[in-house]
C-alpha cells in the first residue's frame, strides 16, 4: 500500500470512516504480462478483475490482513486465468 487516508467527511450511514488507499501490485514474472499490450486482452483482463473486486467490496471484513490476502488472491487468480503463465524459452546449446 502506497498511500492510506481516512475520509472523515464521507457519509456512509454508520459511525465508521471511509478509508481510501493506493495499491501498487506487480505482476510476477511468471505471468505473461506482455499480453496486456493488446487492447482486447487488456479489456478481457480488466472486466473480470473489476467484477471480483466489487464482490470483495460487498464482503464486510474488519480484518485488514484478511482483506489484503483476499485482494492478492483475487488478483493472482484472475491473472492466472486470463494471462496464463509465461513460457520459459530454453537456449540452444552451442555445438
Amino acid at each position: 500500500m502506497m498511500d492510506v487516508r481516512a475520509v472523515r467527511g464521507a457519509d456512509v450511514g454508520n459511525d465508521r470512516h471511509l478509508v481510501l488507499c493506493k495499491l501498487r501490485l506487480k505482476l510476477k514474472k511468471l505471468f505473461d504480462s506482455c499480453r496486456l499490450m493488446i487492447p482486447e486482452i487488456k479489456e478481457q483482463f480488466i472486466s473480470p478483475l473489476r467484477n471480483r473486486f466489487k464482490a470483495l467490496e460487498s464482503d464486510p471484513t474488519d480484518d485488514n490482513d484478511s482483506l489484503s490476502a483476499n485482494i492478492q488472491r483475487t488478483f493472482l487468480e484472475t491473472s492466472q486465468e486470463m494471462l496464463g503463465y509465461r513460457k520459459k524459452g530454453r537456449k540452444e546449446w552451442i555445438c
